[in-house]
């Protein structure tokens, strides 16, 4: 059953509203059909593929490579990790359609339009839509990249925040470390000090109370000397007591040579001789610079010169 003149006329009546000859709708529809084979998912590359064939400059139908086409797709619009899948499916659907050669080449082989008309049709319809689309997605990418670097911006910030707060955090605590560390030194070093004047103390003691132990006396403040030495201090007590010690303690005059214990000495009145008695019955005298016997006398009154 054909179809009536009115509803013919009423048609051809619309095309000539919209300024579009019945062969430029049949092209359209044709390529709205070729592009919904794609599938859906699959129509923003289409359309984009579509575009790219064609140079809106000089109007014609350029020969692209699928590495060209899928950089350009890059850059138009942020493609997924299938993208690659996808331009291979719309490619061989267009190539399968008739819409686009395949031509042979090398190192790749390459696309273009099937016909010159083709290009003025796609780019009066879907130049203008497709940049629109473009800019719109690019605007959306650009806010979403925003979003995404004030969370960034954001996130550093705590971040350094967080390191800032823990480095302050660790040199506070290293500093009370140090603290704790010095005044563990300093408790030491007091107690140390202490010892050491306790020591002292005592060798004064002894040295004043008891004058049978003036050698201990000596011994134990030339102990509290070394330490205070030890610790870079001059006690004056410890100072003290050892030299107050020192002239306590007997002297070395010289050897009398008795067999026995010297029970009694006596001086010369000029001090150079030194007369000693001893349990072994004799009294010696003795000159004290050399230490040489000048006379002896045992109880029997022998003498010996």
């Amino acid at each position: 059953m054909g179809t009536s003149p009115d509803i013919l006329l009423k048609q051809y009546l619309a095309l000539a509203k919209s300024g579009k000859t019945a062969k430029e709708v049949l092209v359209e529809d044709y390529l709205d059909q070729v592009i919904a084979d794609c599938g859906e998912s699959n129509q923003q590359v289409a359309e984009l593929v579509l575009y790219l064939l064609t140079d809106e400059t000089n109007k014609t139908r350029p020969l692209k490579t699928k590495q060209e086409l899928a950089t350009e797709l890059s850059v138009l619009a942020k493609q997924g990790e299938d993208a690659e899948v996808k331009l291979d499916l719309v490619l061989r659907i267009f190539s399968l359609s008739g819409l686009v050669f395949v031509i042979p080449g090398f190192p790749a082989q390459r696309y273009q339009l099937v016909h010159d008309y083709l290009v003025g049709v796609i780019l009066q319809k879907q130049g203008k839509s497709l940049l629109r689309q473009l800019q719109e997605a690019e605007a959306k990418r650009q806010q979403a990249e925003k979003e995404r670097l004030k969370i960034l911006q954001e996130r550093d910030r705590l971040f350094k925040r967080a390191i800032g707060g823990l480095v302050t955090f660790i040199a506070i605590l290293l500093g009370l470390t140090g603290l704790a560390f010095h005044f563990a030194g300093q408790s030491r070093r007091q107690k140390l000090i202490a010892k050491a004047g306790q020591i002292a103390a005592k060798a004064e003691w002894l040295r004043s109370q008891r004058g049978d132990l003036h050698e201990e006396s000596v011994l134990l403040a030339v102990a509290a000397m070394q330490r205070f030495q030890k610790l870079n201090l001059r006690d004056v007590d410890a100072d003290v007591a050892l030299r107050d010690g020192l002239t306590l303690l007997p002297t070395f005059v010289t050897e009398v040579d008795h067999q026995g214990y010297v029970i009694q000495v006596a001086w010369s009145p000029d001090g150079k001789y030194l007369a000693s008695g001893s349990d072994d019955n004799t009294a010696r005298v003795t000159e004290v610079a050399t230490g040489q016997e000048m006379a002896r006398v045992d109880q029997i009154g022998r003498d010996h010169d």
